[in-house]
């Protein structure tokens, strides 16, 4: 298993990651890794701003390998800031960033959100892995969660190259035409992070018993 999981490291590309995001959570508009509308130019790495006449996307910003984590120990942080105009009239705005080629992981993993929801609006947020290894597909979810803060453990066994991919759902209700403070502001931060230990912890299990085992040989000799 050593072996093939160094094979699929191995042939792990980086700059395939995305970010998209949708209004109705069917009409996206994606933003690729150096693709039009990436303002950061280094690989494993997307920002991302919107201006719509609904919201505005202040911030929409994407970390995955090589910049954090490994592809068998991935770590992807995931930002936004959104500010829903006066005279929004209420729905739901969806944000989503996935990442492929990952693994294998075998492990825990843990999904956590920390941020800020503004007034008469919810935040979710969802994590998910899937060994059809293709961008946003949804097929195992991991975690689920309503903000402003989240953080859930559990664990995978992923032996097969995979792709993750972080979910916001941002629903806003109306907002007057000339509310008291202008718009309503969203913001926050997500991290996904997997952590490989490909025998459940055997092996550190197995080296803490010989050095116990060393140290009492050592002791009965020095006497």
């Amino acid at each position: 298993m050593a072996w093939a999981g160094s094979i699929y490291a191995a042939s792990y590309t980086p700059g395939n990651s995305v970010i998209r995001w949708s209004a109705d959570g069917t009409t996206w508009t994606s933003v690729a890794d150096n693709g039009v509308g990436d303002f950061d130019p280094t690989t494993g790495s997307i920002n991302y701003t919107k201006d719509t006449t609904a919201f505005h996307i202040t911030v929409l910003a994407g970390t995955t390998v090589p910049i954090t984590g490994t592809a068998m120990e991935p770590a992807m942080d995931f930002t936004m800031a959104v500010t829903f105009k006066p005279g929004y009239a209420g729905g739901s705005l969806y944000l989503e960033f996935s990442d492929l080629g990952l693994g294998p992981t075998t492990g825990p993993v843990e999904s956590s959100f920390g941020g800020t929801v503004g007034s008469g609006a919810t935040l979710t947020f969802k994590t998910y892995a899937s060994t059809l290894n293709t961008l946003f597909a949804l097929t195992t979810p991991l975690a689920t969660g309503s903000g402003p803060s989240i953080d859930v453990l559990g664990n995978v066994a992923l032996t097969t190259p995979y792709s993750l991919t972080e979910e916001y759902i941002i629903t806003q209700s109306s907002i007057p035409s000339q509310p008291r403070g202008g718009g309503v502001p969203t913001s926050g931060d997500g991290l996904l992070t997997l952590a490989n230990v490909p025998d459940g912890g055997s092996t550190i299990a197995l080296v803490g018993f010989v050095l116990v085992g060393v140290e009492g040989l050592r002791r009965r000799m020095s006497k």
